[in-house]
């Protein structure tokens, strides 16, 4: 009602008229507001039939970048918390695989066929590159990972590297004059060939704004959580961390306690875990 004007002496267009019929002035206020009240339904329905129904925001796209000797663990970790997570429940991210070819790859014991190319895959909002067993002794055997990275970090809002996956991200280009991190196993390796990246040794992962690395497969889920408190808030990581059973809380804090990052004698490479 607030939206109807009148100007000057016009009368509304649903003016009440009194006829002269010896009616009371009770009786007359009574029809006069039945008649206002049936004419506000009346413009609320044709107001919400004209508004425009909101369509939904769609849901952040995730693409795991498959390879041979992928290391399933730190694969599955990630993928099952963003498959958890969203904003009131499950839904809140969509998450795909790709590869440099749609055939089967060894990802930790597993046979999985991506389900993109670096062809036709979707542009995606965060991209996950997992550890290989083994590390990446042969950079040029991954050439066409490499450059996909580069296209595709450009429309990416975050490239989460787990593992020895940072060492795509380094060969890449991504990491330069960035702090990072990776497996323990590999911080020597990792200083020695990008030493223009500010190795974190104490941290379960970096968070660099767009580019977040972390060390081992807990790391992943700790980063993938962090990503999901980034993306709708504390809440919803909680109750993805209440889902998965994860005891732990270091995807809020971050703090390691000073050498607990750092290899003991007997410590596992990634490729026996």
């Amino acid at each position: 009602m607030s939206n109807w004007k009148f100007s000057g002496a016009e009368a509304p267009r649903h003016a009440v008229t009194v006829p002269q019929t010896g009616l009371s002035r009770r009786a007359v206020f009574t029809a006069g507001t039945a008649l206002v009240a049936a004419l506000s339904v009346t413009a609320d329905a044709q107001t919400a039939e004209r508004r425009p129904t909101p369509t939904p925001s769609p849901a952040p796209s995730v693409a795991f970048l498959l390879y041979d000797s992928a290391c399933g663990s730190e694969f599955t970790g990630a993928w099952e918390v963003f498959r958890a997570s969203g904003p009131l429940g499950p839904g809140g991210f969509q998450c795909f695989t790709l590869g440099s070819a749609r055939s089967a790859i060894d990802v930790g014991g597993l046979a999985i066929t991506p389900q993109y190319t670096f062809s036709d895959a979707p542009r995606a909002d965060v991209i996950v590159t997992p550890s290989r067993n083994g590390g990446f002794a042969s950079m040029s055997a991954h050439a066409p990972e490499i450059e996909w990275l580069r296209r595709a970090s450009d429309e990416a809002q975050i490239v989460l590297a787990i593992g020895s996956g940072a060492f795509l991200l380094a060969e890449a280009g991504l990491l330069d004059g960035r702090q990072a991190t990776t497996h323990h196993t590999y911080f020597g390796e990792f200083e020695r060939q990008f030493p223009s990246i500010a190795l974190q040794r104490d941290r379960r992962f970096v968070d660099a704004g767009d580019r977040i690395t972390t060390g081992g497969y807990a790391g992943g889920i700790d980063a993938a959580l962090h990503i999901v408190a980034r993306r709708y808030g504390p809440d919803s990581a909680l109750r993805t961390v209440g889902a998965i059973e994860h005891a732990s809380d270091l995807w809020m804090t971050n703090q390691l306690q000073p050498g607990s990052a750092r290899p003991p004698a007997n410590a596992m490479s990634e490729e026996q875990i």
